[in-house]
């Protein structure tokens, strides 16, 4: 699937299943993903700011250019996922 330049903003999706999507130039602000699974998902340019993805699966997920500032990420599982200029929730930047 391939959603590009979507909003998704204060969306409740909570365990919903976004592997391989593409979801890119997006705005998912406040959103609530907990347990979610986006891996394998390309996820550049989106901003996920004061969303809520505790315990979700981002594994092998594209981060370049996301921002998670104010966001939960506790308990996610970021195994393999990209970062490039990522903004975390406390508003670092992280490239790996």
């Amino acid at each position: 699937s391939t959603l590009r330049r979507c909003s998704l903003t204060e969306v409740s999706a909570m365990g919903a299943n976004f592997t391989n999507v593409q979801l890119t130039s997006g705005f998912a602000l406040d959103a609530d993903f907990r347990r979610a699974i986006f891996s394998g998902a390309n996820l550049s340019d989106t901003d996920f700011s004061r969303a809520n993805l505790s315990q979700a699966s981002l594994r092998g997920a594209n981060l370049t250019r996301v921002t998670f500032r104010g966001g939960n990420l506790t308990g996610a599982d970021l195994t393999g996922a990209i970062f490039n200029r990522t903004t975390m929730p406390d508003g670092t930047i992280r490239n790996r």
